[in-house]
């Protein structure tokens, strides 16, 4: 287990402010996932992790990264799911996969290399938009997770509703 903390310098006195524990919990656990791949897996001083990924070929992804964090173990990867042509950055049709691992063997030992090239192929397939053009994010969706993630958002209540309940 890697001692995040230490490795990052990380200060935690902006995690509870104003009820948005939530997206600076995500936001630290991105600071950490990269101060952990900096640190450990790009020996180069002059490899940049941002280079290797926006340089990751069509239908190619980066390896699989097992890390803990808060008692919980993750198994993560970048995967490009288009050519990088005709888009608006180079980070355009990357999305990163994160998965928590479940079972003991997968806890110990990783996520099983097939297992990551099935999952990753999925996506690859799913990857064709019908959502063009409505979104600008749209190189980097898969048409099921935007359905979810448009029904999901299609249900929040809004600020002055929610502060009204009280």
């Amino acid at each position: 287990k890697i001692d995040f903390r230490s490795m990052c310098r990380w200060e935690p006195s902006f995690v509870m402010n104003k009820g948005r524990h939530f997206i600076l919990n995500q936001m630290k656990k991105l600071l950490l996932f990269i101060c952990f791949l900096k640190q450990y897996l790009f020996k180069s001083d002059n490899e940049s992790i941002a280079r290797t990924i926006a340089e990751l070929p069509a239908f190619h992804r980066t390896e699989a990264f097992k890390y803990v964090f808060e008692g919980t173990t993750f198994c993560v990867w970048y995967l490009r799911i288009r050519k990088n042509i005709f888009n608006d950055h180079q980070f355009a049709g990357v999305v990163k996969v994160e998965m928590i691992l479940t079972t003991e063997e997968e806890i110990e030992e990783g996520m099983n290399t097939d297992v990551i090239n099935q999952i990753s192929a999925h996506l690859i397939n799913e990857r064709n938009p019908v959502c063009y053009g409505t979104d600008k994010r749209w190189a980097n969706h898969i048409y099921p997770v935007y359905l979810t993630e448009s029904f999901i958002k299609s249900q929040y209540i809004g600020d002055s509703f929610f502060l009204n309940l009280f």
